[in-house]
């Protein structure tokens, strides 16, 4: 075991930062979650985590929660609970957060960004994360970004569950779309092994995914867990940019033209971990509505 260290985690209460901060708590770690929420500490704690009140975008809150640790994990969105996207906000908080760390001399920052950040992209939650990435290697700190695909959570998420409940899984791909996806409890698991051994993991980008599927592959495996069929339907353009806006859409299309390209037997290999398939992840998702946020 590695030796105990102290750990700041952002988002600890969402999905990526959760996975990180339990992963942690089961190597014996000491492990800080940062929220902006008092009543979210209750439920840290039940965890094992220490919960500490602050903002990634208020410099002057961070700096009593990273005093003494070890490492720091953060992770920045640019999504409001409608779809809305600012990446000004989300650059915001990037930023903050890594000038907090080098006033705090944190010796190792893990950053979670999205694979495919620095290909020019065009997406705008893509470039921000990649504007966030330029600030952390330009700091001095020693650093680990992680770079996740689309989530296999995705589809047990609120807005997937009505149209798979109807029997239905509409995107805007063709149906032989290959598409890239990744356990958020791998994030974690990797995020962890990051942390332990700060020497391999310095400087180093990971792009993590876990399996690669088409459309028509992913909604035979969804119709197998709900036991009834679920066909799919490629979804018009207007209807995503309608719901979604001009950044949604222009995700789709990177999808369709180009996609994720993680080589994921290598990312195996480097890493000594096995990632999560999507029909293992399938065997203890809970596909049915349930209350929550949508991601974190």
């Amino acid at each position: 075991m590695a030796e105990r260290m102290t750990i700041l985690v952002a988002g600890a209460t969402g999905q990526q930062g959760g996975s990180v901060a339990r992963a942690l708590v089961r190597r014996g770690h000491r492990v800080r979650g940062l929220t902006r929420s008092a009543e979210k500490i209750k439920d840290l704690k039940a965890l094992g985590i220490e919960g500490v009140r602050g903002d990634l975008t208020d410099k002057a809150s961070l700096a009593p929660a990273l005093r003494g640790v070890d490492a720091f994990f953060f992770m920045t969105t640019p999504f409001g609970p409608d779809f809305s996207v600012d990446v000004e906000k989300e650059v915001l908080q990037g930023t903050t957060a890594i000038d907090a760390a080098v006033g705090a001399h944190v010796p190792h920052v893990v950053m979670s960004s999205v694979a495919s950040a620095d290909g020019g992209t065009g997406i705008p939650h893509f470039e921000s994360k990649a504007e966030v990435e330029r600030h952390l290697k330009a700091s001095g700190l020693r650093y680990t970004v992680t770079r996740p695909v689309a989530f296999m959570e995705m589809y047990g998420s609120p807005w997937m569950l009505p149209q798979l409940q109807a029997g239905v899984l509409a995107q805007p791909m063709p149906a032989s779309t290959r598409q890239q996806i990744v356990a958020v409890r791998d994030i974690g698991e990797i995020a962890a092994r990051a942390i332990e051994n700060p020497s391999k993991a310095a400087g180093k980008t990971v792009e993590l995914a876990g399996d690669a599927l088409t459309m028509t592959d992913i909604a035979a495996r969804l119709s197998a867990k709900l036991g009834r069929p679920v066909r799919y339907v490629e979804q018009p353009d207007e209807e995503v940019l309608q719901r979604m806006g001009e950044d949604g859409m222009r995700m789709f299309r990177f999808f369709r033209e180009k996609g994720y390209r993680v080589d994921i037997p290598a990312l195996e290999r480097e890493w000594g971990y096995r990632m999560t398939r999507f029909d293992e992840y399938l065997k203890d998702a809970r596909l049915e509505p349930r209350p929550g946020p949508a991601w974190g």
